[in-house]
């Protein structure tokens, strides 16, 4: 059972922790992306998606 318990919170602080930094770090590169080009790529839809799903994943944890 602590087994368990401590994988459970292992995982929830993983993520409280790496969705934020992912949202930023994909946010940094979507923007120079789409600074070097006229308009949005498929790279940088990608990476506004990425940030969005981090986003998400933070509202749960909250």
């Amino acid at each position: 059972m602590w087994a368990f318990l401590l994988r459970r919170v292992r995982t929830f602080l993983i993520a409280a922790v790496l969705a934020p930094v992912i949202a930023v770090v994909a946010r940094r590169i979507a923007e120079r992306v789409e600074a070097a080009h006229p308009q949005p790529t498929v790279a940088s839809r990608g990476l506004r998606l990425l940030e969005s799903a981090a986003g998400r994943v933070r509202a749960v944890l909250r």
